[in-house]
């Protein structure tokens, strides 16, 4: 019940989120996987959820190409596949958004999702 009442507490705090994370529920996308507990992400409605591993994971893009992500931490709990943008930054990628669409590019301004 307590859990309870602090879910519905609303807060004036303000969240900076600075993560650098990409997280994926899916065990059988992970290509590399290298088991080892790496803490806690606290979600949206306050609930910690334990990292399980970290690895390499495939991603299909919608014209069928396959691109690798690495440093993808495994979360089973999680309901969708995250990636900050700020992981692809600090990866040396950079982010545009025209018209309604989001591109990531590589260092030679080519279109990698």
């Amino acid at each position: 019940m307590a859990v309870g009442e602090q879910l519905q507490k609303k807060s004036k705090q303000w969240v900076l989120d600075l993560v650098v994370l990409i997280i994926c529920p899916y065990r059988h996308w992970f290509v590399t996987y290298e088991k080892k507990f790496r803490g806690n992400v606290c979600m949206g409605n306050d609930v910690p959820c334990k990292f399980l591993s970290i690895g390499s994971a495939e991603i299909k893009m919608h014209d069928g190409v396959v691109r690798i992500l690495t440093e993808v931490h495994h979360v089973l709990e999680l309901k969708k596949n995250l990636v900050f943008v700020g992981a692809m930054d600090l990866e040396g990628f950079s982010c545009c958004v025209e018209g309604g669409v989001m591109q990531i590019r590589g260092n030679k301004k080519f279109v990698v999702m």
